[in-house]
């Protein structure tokens, strides 16, 4: 995967509750990622194993399920290296609000 500024938002996002299970949504509000772009990285980062996925059960009735993202622990590493390594043109950018992620199913 292309390490790009969008990843390195991505993986500092993950990493500031990295035992919390992430929604692509949440994720989006609070790093500004484009929804696109987001679900096709968290998809790339989930298939080479950096992250797992569950859809969350059960849900509300008032709103559809989420599926949720949560760093595996090989994945805590590479997000951690990734960010260290980062091309300063790469650097992530702030994200606004609490940290995303923060619901304990």
């Amino acid at each position: 995967m292309r390490t790009n500024r969008n990843l390195t938002t991505l993986a500092t996002a993950l990493l500031a509750n990295p035992h919390a299970h992430h929604w692509a949504y949440n994720l989006h509000q609070h790093t500004h990622i484009p929804r696109n772009t987001l679900n096709t990285q968290l998809h790339h980062l989930t298939q080479q194993g950096h992250l797992t996925n569950h859809w969350e059960t059960p849900h509300p009735p008032n709103r559809p399920p989420r599926h949720y993202h949560q760093p595996t622990p090989t994945g805590i590493t590479w997000l951690t290296q990734l960010i260290t390594n980062a091309h300063p043109h790469h650097q992530p950018n702030p994200y606004t609000g609490p940290p995303p992620g923060t619901t304990q199913p």
